[in-house]
């Protein structure tokens, strides 16, 4: 009888230690599956920003609109907004030994994203 009540003890621990393995894997799973989900969500929302940056820039009425000084309405996702600031500049060029200065250069618009970082559209987007 002391044989069989050490089977037992032992077939019990075997299987604490198995549902603790079991346990552990399925939190892990739980953590990736909630990593995912946060990481979709800042995708999804970056790229919400950057379509209504390039729907902005894209449609606005004149090539200063942005860059007269006046405040530029914010971006809203889900019940947040996010400023948006536009960044101008004037280049200067020579044609035929003919020098025209002030040319608008492309507006760059840029916003700040909490959690993600800095996004821009617009002719220096691809500058870091």
């Amino acid at each position: 009888m002391d044989t069989l009540s050490r089977v037992r003890g032992d077939i019990l621990i075997e299987s604490l230690i198995g549902m603790l393995l079991f346990g552990i894997a399925g939190m892990g799973a739980s953590y990736i599956s909630s990593s995912v989900s946060v990481s979709q969500k800042d995708m999804k929302v970056q790229d919400l920003v950057v379509t209504e940056m390039r729907s902005r820039v894209m449609n606005r009425t004149s090539a200063s609109e942005y860059c007269d000084g006046s405040a530029i309405a914010p971006v809203t996702v889900a019940g947040t907004e996010i400023a948006v600031t536009a960044t101008c500049n004037t280049v200067s060029a020579t044609v035929n030994s003919v020098s025209i200065a002030n040319i608008s250069a492309p507006i760059t618009l840029n916003a700040t994203i909490e959690s993600l970082g800095d996004v821009r559209v617009g002719q220096a987007a691809q500058q870091n």
